[in-house]
């Protein structure tokens, strides 16, 4: 298991038009301008080092402010899903 990353590189306006439709067709990993990666895990530092550097963060549609560093890792156990006894996986199988 490991942390899939993209990284862009500085794009024009128009550019960042175009990632937005290869991301709309799911091709955004063939561009030029994006990098990606794998890591089993992350640690994001500010450029410049100072007590209390706190950084901006999305964590499921909520915004709060984190402490740097951040840390990324993968979870040691696989996280538990729970589905409905019916539902039907992509592969035909009967999850539950």
């Amino acid at each position: 298991p490991a942390l899939a990353l993209l990284m862009l590189r500085p794009v024009s306006t128009a550019g960042l038009f175009g990632l937005l439709l290869r991301g709309a067709f799911s091709r955004l990993g063939d561009a030029d301008s994006v990098i990606n990666f794998s890591t089993p895990a992350l640690t994001v530092r500010p450029l410049v080092a100072g007590r209390g550097r706190r950084f901006k963060v999305a964590v499921d549609g909520e915004i709060v402010f984190l402490s740097a560093p951040l840390v990324f890792r993968v979870a040691p156990q696989p996280l538990a899903l729970l589905v409905p006894r019916d539902s039907v996986s992509s592969a035909g199988a009967v999850c539950g």
